[in-house]
């Protein structure tokens, strides 16, 4: 992760994962590193064909669904993002930050849509939980509430 070259990083990634097959949770936190660098070299759709991979191999990982909502958010598939971040916040606390990137996320996701009215009832309970956890995530929250429509007012 240190390695400087982004696109070093995700080849090294991808070559060593499955030579850790006898070591699950080092394959798939190599498998979410190249994920994440690939995203971050804008592959969107080999981050895609990745995250779908790993959601395959690893159901119940909840990094994984992280992945594949931004994945599928990068190239187009809003649907498909609102859904893998709904695996996370169905099963989260809204304590934690990723509830909150993920509700957000998914505000975002519809209000874009062709069907903003969509967003409302997300937007409904965001305003009934207790504030971000973060001043990064409170000001993202009140952004979205500045530009959502049916969002209740703070």
């Amino acid at each position: 992760k240190k390695q400087p070259e982004l696109a070093v990083q995700a080849s090294f990634a991808a070559l060593l994962a499955p030579k850790l097959k006898q070591l699950p949770d080092m394959e798939r936190r190599f498998r979410l590193l190249e994920i994440e660098t690939l995203l971050g070299l804008a592959r969107g759709e080999e981050a895609y064909v990745a995250a779908r991979a790993l959601i395959k191999d690893y159901p119940k990982a909840g990094d994984g669904y992280r992945m594949l909502a931004k994945a599928a958010a990068s190239t187009g598939r809003d649907i498909e993002a609102d859904n893998a971040w709904a695996v996370i916040t169905d099963k989260v606390p809204p304590s934690f930050e990723v509830w909150w990137e993920g509700m957000l996320s998914r505000v975002e996701l519809r209000a874009q849509s062709t069907r903003p009215e969509a967003a409302c009832e997300l937007t409904a309970k965001l305003a009934r939980q207790a504030a971000a956890p973060t001043p990064a995530l409170a000001e993202r929250w009140e952004a979205l509430k500045r530009k959502v429509t049916g969002t209740p007012a703070s």
